[in-house]
């Protein structure tokens, strides 16, 4: 967990254990074979499998997604690293098998376009000012989860150009939530 989660707070709740067992527990000896497991099975993957699936299900629509089918998860640990996927070729499989079916240029497109500059331009400026509110008198820092202090320290770095923890944005939407929910002792 990120150094600003108090540590009394870690201790009390069993945070260690909590983001423990929230891990998957491959037991195959082949190395390869355990890093696609842990890959296919990450909790935040599912967790992103689960909610597209409530989302889409709100609006009447089913939710398909390939890479999330058993069947394709049992096959890619069953076939050997080297066909699954060779240096620079990445998606291999998925890729020889979209030949003829997508436009050539979209097939072998290998990297992925990901708005993450975007994203760390808002953060740095457009909504410095939000991000700054939400890091001043923390409910989140009274109720003893954070410390603001170094939550704040470690915004300052990323607004210079610091690299950026993906859990940055768990404490600010904790922020936003205990704000928009009141409780008695707010």
């Amino acid at each position: 967990y990120p150094p600003w989660v108090r540590p009394e707070f870690a201790e009390r709740i069993g945070l260690a254990e909590i983001v423990q067992g929230g891990e998957p527990q491959p037991t195959m000896k082949n190395q390869a074979r355990r890093m696609r497991y842990e890959l296919i099975f990450t909790p935040m993957h599912l967790r992103g499998m689960v909610w597209s699936e409530r989302s889409w299900a709100r609006y009447g629509l089913g939710f398909a997604d390939p890479w999330s089918d058993r069947r394709l998860a049992e096959f890619v640990l069953a076939v050997p690293q080297w066909r699954i996927q060779r240096v620079g070729e990445f998606k291999r499989i998925a890729r020889l098998a979209m030949r003829g079916l997508m436009p050539e240029q979209v097939r072998r497109k290998t990297a992925k376009i990901a708005p993450t500059p975007l994203y760390h331009r808002a953060l740095r400026e457009q909504a410095r000012g939000t991000v700054l509110g939400l890091l001043t008198g923390s409910r989140a820092a009274a109720r003893g989860y954070l410390d603001e202090g170094m939550l704040r320290d470690y915004y300052g770095r990323f607004v210079r150009g610091g690299p950026e923890r993906p859990d940055f944005w768990w404490s600010l939407t904790l922020e936003m939530w205990l704000r928009q929910h009141r409780f008695s002792d707010d």
